[in-house]
């Protein structure tokens, strides 16, 4: 389905042609039990209305020896940021990420280098609208 629902139920059925232009069901082979769609995504939908501004964590966290990768969504392909900040709000990391496009990506936050140990926050800002993490970073 092309919709959110909490009471959703797939059915498997059999069809046999009637000759006309309509196929008629004769037969039911298994319903499911009831379940919840909370977002609809298809293999290749790059489509965005159901895509949400999101963080979806850090791998690993903690993280140790300064390596860090980000899981988040982007809701379109408009400008975008990821930023890192300390404990102290000084700004450790900051990433232009709009065009990367709509839906979910991975991000290596570390380039080959390493983050130094501590507590930090992510933020990711697009459209006005922005979303934040925590993540712990150590030896």
């Amino acid at each position: 389905p092309g919709a959110r629902s909490v009471r959703a139920k797939v059915a498997v059925m059999r069809f046999n042609p009637d000759g006309g232009t309509d196929d008629v069901a004769d037969g039911v082979l298994g319903v499911s039990e009831v379940f919840s769609i909370e977002a609809v995504a298809g293999v290749g939908d790059r489509g965005t209305q159901d895509v949400v501004l999101a963080i979806h964590g850090t791998t690993p966290n903690p993280s140790a020896g300064g390596r860090l990768s980000v899981d988040f969504a982007l809701r379109d392909g408009g400008p975008a940021r990821l930023e890192l900040m300390d404990v102290a709000g000084r700004l450790r990391l900051s990433k232009t990420v709009g065009t990367l496009g709509p839906g979910r990506h991975t991000l290596e936050l570390s380039d080959g280098g390493t983050i130094h140990p501590g507590i930090y926050f992510l933020r990711l800002t697009q459209g006005g609208r922005e979303v934040r993490a925590r993540t712990v970073v150590f030896r």
